[in-house]
């Protein structure tokens, strides 16, 4: 699982848009028979999970969420509100494994953006212990400040997103864009978005909110906390 689980990390870091509807998922599935003559069901399809998590974050990595529809919203709190009761179970029985805390604590800032009680706390709780175990993990502290910053906790977030970026992550220049605009520094935000797009050449994404943020007719809101 473990394996599967880190492929997954790098799928989650990538942020892609959306190409497809929020999928259909039975949990049930991702329990399967470790002993195939006695049925018994103590082993989990990582690979099952992986999928669904993955495109639970997808969708609700950041707030707002995006989805096609109301009923594939409705499917991803159903799947996300389970995730968020079992993923911790397993966090807390491997409390070392880094790769866990950071799924763990995904998952519950993909339930925070779906406004499910608990998520926050879950999101925080193993982004935080990761980072504990090892304080300059590149992705912890990019999910950890992505979270934050969508939490409306900005200042908060600037310390983890400034240290992925000089982990390497290169998503963390987006963010720090996106950050720096809530805060009202446009000019902090272009040069962001310049070197993001250095290292991420014809980011359509990018490239539209660039032009906005160069743009004086364009306003971007109050400046957030």
């Amino acid at each position: 699982m473990r394996a599967i689980l880190s492929v997954f990390l790098v799928l989650l870091l990538c942020g892609a848009a959306l190409a497809a509807p929020y999928g259909d998922y039975d949990l049930r599935k991702a329990i399967v028979s470790a002993d195939p003559a006695t049925g018994r069901k103590e082993a989990v399809d990582g690979a099952y999970l992986q999928r669904m998590i993955s495109d639970l974050y997808d969708h609700a990595g950041s707030y707002p969420p995006k989805f096609d529809n109301k009923q594939d919203m409705e499917r991803a709190r159903r799947d996300a509100a389970v995730l968020l009761k079992a993923m911790p179970i397993f966090a807390d029985d491997l409390k070392d494994d880094q790769v866990l805390q950071l799924v763990t604590g995904a998952t519950g800032a993909v339930a925070h953006n779906l406004d499910l009680p608990g998520g926050d706390a879950v999101a925080r709780k193993y982004l935080g212990r990761l980072l504990e175990l090892n304080p300059d993990h590149g992705p912890g502290n990019q999910f950890l400040g992505v979270h934050l910053m969508g939490s409306n906790a900005v200042q908060e977030s600037l310390p983890h997103l400034k240290k992925a970026r000089a982990q390497g992550v290169s998503e963390a220049d987006y963010s720090l864009a996106v950050a720096s605009l809530m805060l009202d520094d446009r000019k902090a935000a272009e040069e962001y978005l310049v070197e993001f797009l250095a290292k991420r050449p014809g980011d359509q994404q990018a490239e539209r909110l660039l032009k906005a943020v160069r743009d004086p007719k364009v306003r971007f809101g109050q400046k957030a906390k």
